[in-house]
């Protein structure tokens, strides 16, 4: 091989060098930015997964279709942990090795587990619909958009005193941090009040036959003026079923993930029941803004309902995330986080208006509605 030659290969050798460090380099500008979503499209609650899916996929396509994250397209992996807080850090571990560090985390199932880990490994959450009070930690890193148990608790309470006095109060609640979370912040405020707690009674999520139960606080009616009851599960109408073939008539207070509940069909079953609810609504409302009437005609469009709380705070999550995506000074997790809480400011979301403390939680405005011939009125 003569010199000629040599010099040659080296040549064509080096140009090979920089055309895949320059074609690199262009493939990873043009890389979808991908999210993490440890939902629950299976399991005991997956009528809500499904809601919360359909919100995650709008705002994902109106992303894109707006140019994505300067320029790069934003991409949902989604890991099923069945609502299932045992199966939902090894969902977000599956997740993580695919090197994804900003994650949607569904419910307070997966809130409760990975949230810790989270922390730990520096990467990036936020969730739409976690109410358990452990969530609220004092770091940045794991952020929130729901009404949360400090917020229903609180709101259940003084309804109660409103209407009772001194009010004796008993519960049916699932056996979970969500059901815990909301007994304890209600219990706290109710006490405060001036009020007497006769009776709290469990079910575990897997379970349909409550009747031992709510016979028990059927025998104890005359002892109590209210029943506080939540219920996400797919269970949820035959408890009420039960609770009105067992002859319970004690007035009930819930929050809107029970009696909004997908799994709900038969609403004569819910009739009179007051419960804890965002200020949101889901039909289009006179005076709303623009971009909110066409999120929910949108919503409708695509999926033939009107978009409720957790689809509106499952869009806002996606959108909000990507806000920090594109603006932040970095694409990482402390950037993107420092950016919703110290520039952000106030922000427009379809579910509402909203601003980020130095927790990366939000306050949202609550409101108490009845059902009455199965259309919620606001409690005057």
């Amino acid at each position: 091989m003569n010199k000629t030659t040599k010099i040659l290969i080296a040549v064509i050798v080096l140009l090979i060098i920089i055309w895949l460090v320059a074609t690199s380099g262009k493939q990873h500008a043009t890389d979808s930015i991908k999210i993490g979503v440890v939902s629950f499209p299976t399991g005991p609650a997956a009528a809500f997964a499904k809601i919360s899916l359909n919100g995650i996929s709008l705002a994902v396509d109106d992303i894109n279709k707006a140019g994505g994250i300067n320029g790069r397209n934003i991409e949902t992996v989604i890991e099923d942990y069945a609502y299932d807080s045992k199966r939902a850090v090894p969902a977000y571990e599956k997740l993580k090795g695919q090197g994804i560090e900003f994650f949607f985390l569904d419910g307070s199932s997966a809130a409760a587990a990975v949230g810790p880990v989270i922390r730990t490994d520096g990467n990036f959450s936020v969730v739409p619909s976690a109410a358990i009070p452990a969530y609220k930690d004092n770091n940045p890193l794991t952020c929130r958009l729901a009404l949360t148990a400090d917020s229903y608790g609180p709101a259940i309470a003084d309804f109660i005193a409103q209407k009772f006095p001194k009010p004796r109060v008993a519960f049916l609640m699932p056996n979970n941090d969500y059901g815990q979370g909301i007994q304890d912040k209600t219990v706290e405020r109710l006490k405060a009040l001036g009020g007497t707690i006769v009776d709290q009674e469990k079910f575990d999520q897997a379970t349909s036959d409550f009747r031992t139960q709510i016979t028990k606080l059927k025998g104890l009616e005359k002892d109590y003026d209210v029943l506080v009851t939540t219920n996400i599960y797919n269970t949820v109408e035959p408890m009420f079923k039960q609770i009105s073939d067992l002859g319970l008539t004690k007035p009930i207070v819930s929050e809107n993930w029970t009696t909004m509940n997908p799994q709900f069909k038969h609403k004569d079953l819910e009739e009179g029941v007051f419960y804890a609810d965002y200020a949101y609504t889901p039909d289009p409302s006179q005076g709303e803004h623009p971009n909110v009437t066409a999120f929910k005609s949108a919503y409708k469009e695509r999926y033939g309902e009107y978009p409720s709380p957790h689809a509106a705070n499952s869009y806002d999550s996606i959108r909000i995330l990507a806000e920090g995506l594109a603006h932040a000074d970095a694409q990482t997790p402390v950037s993107v986080s420092n950016y919703l809480i110290h520039t952000l400011g106030s922000y427009a979301g379809v579910s509402g208006q909203f601003t980020f403390n130095s927790d990366c939680e939000v306050d949202r405005a609550i409101t108490v509605r009845v059902m009455k011939g199965g259309v919620a009125e606001v409690v005057k």
